[in-house]
């Protein structure tokens, strides 16, 4: 907190800091979007630049790592629109929550946390081309990054108990491609 508060006055020593903090998960996090790494270090580098160029602005409506994101979605979106890559999106309906009790998410996410598709043999890289970019994130974010689903759910723009359904629903689908 103190190198951030460091940051927005201006201090470059101290967002360094948080770029060393940081940088590694932002990565990870842009690799497994787009499966390329000269184009994620790129991109990785880009998020930082533009957060070095804004952090006086940052307000710390959400945590500085969620900001952080939201500069990096603007980048990855960026990217796609310059390759002429379009995504395959899923509507994320916050209303959909309901559906489901949210006990017997929190059992069968718990469940697939067990089963850790990560530290299996399947092809990762290969299940995440085949998800919707938001399945690949919120996979992303909370089973590589390792974000609660409050995070998960600032990120994305939908309640945290829509982020355990939204994230539940997407290891079901990435369990049924790895299945197949």
């Amino acid at each position: 907190m103190e190198n951030l508060t460091k940051a927005i006055t201006g201090d470059k020593e101290a967002f360094v800091e948080l770029y060393i903090e940081y940088r590694q998960e932002i990565f990870q996090f842009v690799l497994g979007r787009i499966g390329h790494r000269e184009d994620a270090l790129d991109i990785t580098g880009d998020v930082f630049l533009g957060a070095f160029a804004g952090i006086q602005s940052f307000r710390a409506d959400s945590s500085f790592r969620t900001w952080l994101y939201a500069i990096c979605k603007h980048k990855l979106n960026d990217y796609f629109a310059q390759k002429g890559i379009r995504q395959q999106e899923v509507i994320i309906n916050d209303t959909d929550a309901g559906n489901q009790e949210d006990s017997s998410i929190n059992e069968n996410v718990q469940n697939y946390n067990g089963m850790n598709i990560l530290e299996s043999k399947i092809d990762l890289e290969n299940i995440l081309k085949q998800l919707a970019p938001s399945e690949q994130e919120i996979l992303l974010l909370h089973n590589i990054n390792g974000m609660d689903f409050t995070e998960c759910g600032q990120i994305l723009k939908i309640s945290t108990g829509y982020a355990r359904v939204f994230h539940f629903r997407a290891m079901e689908k990435a369990r049924s491609i790895a299945n197949s």
